[in-house]
């Protein structure tokens, strides 16, 4: 493991970790109003990993929509996950199979604007910056969870409620 780029893909990931943060505060509240529990909740975030398609997710189970409706509808909002996959493990190719399998579960809208905007990772070496870039995004989403699941105990649902434009800000910003 190339510690070095790891870290440069850390420090690289610290405007998406500002943007996520707040979302996934305003998403643990979302959820936690549709009646998840904070291990639902903490879970989606940490196994789903898709903003857009966990707001979408806890909206429907809110409304009581199916498991297969759910399933079907967050499916096709990520089918753009496989061009931008396919983008990034392109400039990873001389990496391991297995290597670009797992870093393709951490591409995210903004993992990819970052990564295609800078041009971080183009060879095998860099496969270690582009994991810091989207581990500290996805680390960043489940802190923001957390907090998120540990503020709906105090704050006013009003204040909560007013969170649900977050996830509209992160994709304008």
């Amino acid at each position: 493991m190339n510690w070095k780029g790891f870290r440069k893909g850390l420090v690289l990931s610290t405007p998406i970790m500002t943007g996520y943060i707040p979302v996934a505060v305003a998403y643990a509240a979302t959820a936690m109003s549709t009646g998840l529990t904070p291990w639902q909740t903490m879970a989606m975030s940490l196994f789903v990993y898709t903003g857009a398609g966990q707001m979408a997710s806890v909206a429907m189970i809110g409304q009581g929509v199916s498991l297969l409706g759910i399933t079907t509808a967050v499916f096709i909002m990520n089918l753009r996950h496989v061009i931008m996959s396919t983008v990034i493990m392109e400039r990873l190719r001389r990496s391991p199979l297995w290597v670009r399998v797992l870093l393709s579960l951490g591409v995210t809208d903004e993992v990819f604007a970052l990564e295609t905007a800078g041009g971080q990772a183009k060879g095998a070496d860099n496969a270690a910056c582009f994991a810091g870039i989207a581990l500290g995004a996805w680390a960043s989403w489940a802190i923001g969870t957390c907090i998120g699941c540990g503020m709906t105990t105090f704050l006013p649902p009003e204040l909560m409620s007013a969170l649900g434009i977050s996830l509209y800000a992160l994709f304008i910003s």
